[in-house]
Protein backbone atom coordinates (compact mmCIF):
# COMPACT_ATOMS: atom_id res chain seq x y z
CA UNK A 1 0.00 0.00 0.00
CA UNK A 2 1.29 3.44 -1.15
CA UNK A 3 1.99 6.08 1.36
CA UNK A 4 -0.64 8.83 1.93
CA UNK A 5 0.65 12.59 1.76
CA UNK A 6 -2.51 14.94 3.15
CA UNK A 7 -3.31 17.75 0.77
CA UNK A 8 -3.40 20.01 3.72
CA UNK A 9 -4.53 23.97 2.52
CA UNK A 10 -5.41 23.08 -1.01
CA UNK A 11 -5.52 25.46 -4.28
CA UNK A 12 -6.17 24.86 -7.87
CA UNK A 13 -2.50 24.41 -8.34
CA UNK A 14 -1.50 22.11 -5.78
CA UNK A 15 -4.82 19.60 -6.67
CA UNK A 16 -4.48 20.21 -10.99
CA UNK A 17 -0.43 19.48 -10.84
CA UNK A 18 1.23 19.03 -7.45
CA UNK A 19 -1.34 15.92 -6.55
CA UNK A 20 -0.74 13.78 -10.23
CA UNK A 21 3.13 14.65 -9.31
CA UNK A 22 2.74 13.40 -5.73
CA UNK A 23 1.16 9.97 -6.94
CA UNK A 24 3.70 9.74 -9.89
CA UNK A 25 6.28 9.72 -7.26
CA UNK A 26 4.29 6.99 -5.37
CA UNK A 27 2.10 8.32 -2.90
CA UNK A 28 -1.62 8.22 -2.30
CA UNK A 29 -3.07 11.74 -1.71
CA UNK A 30 -5.75 12.83 0.61
CA UNK A 31 -7.62 16.07 0.94
CA UNK A 32 -8.61 17.99 3.60
CA UNK A 33 -12.17 20.07 3.71
CA UNK A 34 -11.95 22.06 6.27
CA UNK A 35 -9.65 22.75 9.05
CA UNK A 36 -11.44 20.66 11.72
CA UNK A 37 -10.16 17.15 9.36
CA UNK A 38 -7.16 18.10 9.97
CA UNK A 39 -5.79 16.29 12.82
CA UNK A 40 -7.68 13.02 12.03
CA UNK A 41 -6.43 13.08 8.57
CA UNK A 42 -3.15 13.62 8.98
CA UNK A 43 -3.11 10.53 11.79
CA UNK A 44 -2.02 8.11 8.87
CA UNK A 45 0.15 10.30 6.51
CA UNK A 46 3.73 10.80 5.57
CA UNK A 47 3.66 14.09 4.88
CA UNK A 48 1.55 16.82 4.20
CA UNK A 49 1.48 20.20 1.28
CA UNK A 50 0.55 23.33 2.35
CA UNK A 51 -0.49 26.42 -0.44
CA UNK A 52 1.13 29.53 0.19
CA UNK A 53 -1.31 31.11 -1.53
CA UNK A 54 -3.56 33.97 -0.80
CA UNK A 55 -6.45 31.93 -1.11
CA UNK A 56 -7.19 28.58 -0.56
CA UNK A 57 -10.66 26.07 -0.57
CA UNK A 58 -9.79 26.13 2.51
CA UNK A 59 -10.79 28.82 5.25
CA UNK A 60 -7.83 29.00 6.94
CA UNK A 61 -4.26 30.84 6.72
CA UNK A 62 -0.92 28.31 5.83
CA UNK A 63 -0.13 29.60 9.56
CA UNK A 64 -3.37 27.93 10.99
CA UNK A 65 -2.85 24.88 9.30
CA UNK A 66 0.64 24.69 10.26
CA UNK A 67 -0.06 25.10 13.93
CA UNK A 68 -3.40 22.75 13.70
CA UNK A 69 -0.81 19.79 12.08
CA UNK A 70 1.92 20.83 14.61
CA UNK A 71 -0.54 19.90 17.54
CA UNK A 72 -1.90 16.91 16.05
CA UNK A 73 1.46 15.55 14.26
CA UNK A 74 4.51 17.65 15.69
CA UNK A 75 6.99 15.58 13.50
CA UNK A 76 4.99 15.43 10.16
CA UNK A 77 7.02 16.37 7.45
CA UNK A 78 6.01 20.03 5.79
CA UNK A 79 6.02 20.92 1.97
CA UNK A 80 5.10 23.75 1.01
CA UNK A 81 4.31 24.45 -2.69
CA UNK A 82 2.66 27.98 -4.74
CA UNK A 83 3.28 29.30 -8.12
CA UNK A 84 6.69 31.90 -6.90
CA UNK A 85 9.91 31.08 -7.69
CA UNK A 86 11.66 30.12 -4.53
CA UNK A 87 13.75 33.35 -4.43
CA UNK A 88 10.65 35.14 -3.18
CA UNK A 89 8.67 32.67 -1.46
CA UNK A 90 11.64 31.86 1.08
CA UNK A 91 11.60 34.86 2.49
CA UNK A 92 7.94 35.00 3.39
CA UNK A 93 7.88 30.83 4.42
CA UNK A 94 10.26 31.77 6.77
CA UNK A 95 7.95 34.67 8.57
CA UNK A 96 4.94 31.88 8.27
CA UNK A 97 6.77 29.12 10.02
CA UNK A 98 8.17 31.54 12.79
CA UNK A 99 4.76 33.02 12.85
CA UNK A 100 2.95 29.51 13.52
CA UNK A 101 5.67 28.92 16.46
CA UNK A 102 8.33 26.73 14.19
CA UNK A 103 11.91 27.88 13.91
CA UNK A 104 12.41 27.02 10.60
CA UNK A 105 14.53 25.75 8.07
CA UNK A 106 13.27 26.24 4.35
CA UNK A 107 14.65 24.02 1.92
CA UNK A 108 14.18 24.57 -2.17
CA UNK A 109 15.55 22.78 -5.16
CA UNK A 110 17.68 26.10 -6.11
CA UNK A 111 19.68 25.97 -3.07
CA UNK A 112 20.35 22.71 -3.04
CA UNK A 113 17.95 21.55 -0.83
CA UNK A 114 18.37 17.74 -2.15
CA UNK A 115 20.94 17.09 0.11
CA UNK A 116 20.01 18.72 3.13
CA UNK A 117 19.90 17.23 5.97
CA UNK A 118 16.97 18.56 7.81
CA UNK A 119 14.65 16.88 4.67
CA UNK A 120 12.16 15.17 6.59
CA UNK A 121 12.62 16.80 9.84
CA UNK A 122 10.03 19.01 12.13
CA UNK A 123 12.34 22.49 11.46
CA UNK A 124 12.70 21.39 7.43
CA UNK A 125 10.58 23.30 5.24
CA UNK A 126 10.62 21.80 1.89
CA UNK A 127 8.89 24.30 -0.84
CA UNK A 128 8.41 23.57 -4.58
CA UNK A 129 6.92 25.69 -6.96
CA UNK A 130 4.78 25.54 -10.10
CA UNK A 131 7.88 25.90 -12.36
CA UNK A 132 10.32 23.05 -9.99
CA UNK A 133 7.57 20.65 -11.85
CA UNK A 134 8.11 21.92 -15.35
CA UNK A 135 11.24 21.02 -16.54
CA UNK A 136 12.20 16.92 -16.49
CA UNK A 137 15.43 18.12 -14.77
CA UNK A 138 13.90 19.84 -12.02
CA UNK A 139 11.17 17.78 -11.80
CA UNK A 140 12.99 14.77 -10.81
CA UNK A 141 14.88 16.12 -8.67
CA UNK A 142 11.57 18.04 -7.13
CA UNK A 143 10.68 14.24 -7.07
CA UNK A 144 13.51 13.10 -5.51
CA UNK A 145 13.52 15.67 -2.98
CA UNK A 146 9.79 14.84 -1.93
CA UNK A 147 10.61 10.98 -1.60
CA UNK A 148 13.34 11.69 0.84
CA UNK A 149 11.38 14.73 2.50
CA UNK A 150 8.37 12.07 3.14
CA UNK A 151 10.41 9.26 3.95
CA UNK A 152 10.48 6.85 0.70
CA UNK A 153 13.70 7.37 -0.20
CA UNK A 154 16.66 8.07 2.46
CA UNK A 155 19.52 9.20 0.41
Amino acid sequence: MSPTVLLARPHTFIVSEMKPFLEEAGFKVSKAERVTELADLSRGCVGAVISLAVSSSMDASAEEVIKHLRQARPTLPLLFAALLPYAKAKESLERIGKQAGLSPKVLGLDDGGLNRSELGSPTGLLYLSKDDLAGPDTRQQAMHAIRRHFGLDRR
